[in-house]
């Protein structure tokens, strides 16, 4: 995008405190993570409204909601905040991302890629490092036929093990 843009939306369905909410109907962390996610991709800003009820207080569900986005933010905020689109914004469940200086590429995969990620759109350094933001070992790849394969350890497979819940951010350092 050349322009800076924002999307407004709302935790729950409407603009305005709504009794009714409930976890049923309002959306998911992990629905608003990829929403957050899919924006900053594209050159966007997203404005999560919330929504007090009449005391000024906000709803428990509300609550929650945010303090799963901080958690989820506190990992891999370092592919969201101050990044820029990438060359390609998307190919299937990866969304890009990368530093102002493009000498970092955060491929972040909406789901959990298994033993290994790959992607048709980035060509790493031959020196590159890449990481799971969340986890300090940097992970073994290769370049070959045109992709990256980056492999993912064992012990990551057991969801326990994982730095987050959901939307994970692979930093790929040139």
């Amino acid at each position: 995008m050349s322009h800076a843009w924002e999307e407004n939306r709302g935790i729950s369905q409407s603009f305005g405190f709504n009794w009714q909410d409930t976890e049923e109907n309002v959306v998911t962390s992990k629905e608003l993570v990829d929403m957050l996610i899919n924006i900053v991709a594209r050159g966007g800003n997203l404005l999560l409204i919330v929504n007090p009820d009449g005391q000024g207080a906000l709803p428990d569900i509300q609550v929650k909601r945010l303090k799963e986005i901080g958690q989820w933010l506190k990992i891999n905020g370092e592919g969201i905040y101050y990044t820029r689109p990438y060359d390609v914004i998307a190919e299937e469940s990866i969304r890009y991302t990368c530093s102002k200086d493009r000498r970092t590429v955060y491929a972040i995969s909406l789901d959990w890629p298994g033993d290994r990620l790959e992607l048709n759109t980035v060509r790493p350094a031959d020196n590159s490092k890449i990481y799971l933001l969340g986890n300090d070992v940097p992970l073994n790849w290769e370049y070959k036929d045109g992709k990256t394969f980056i492999f993912i350890p064992e012990y990551l497979q057991d969801m326990e093990k994982r730095p987050c819940k959901y939307a994970y951010t692979f930093c790929i350092r040139q």
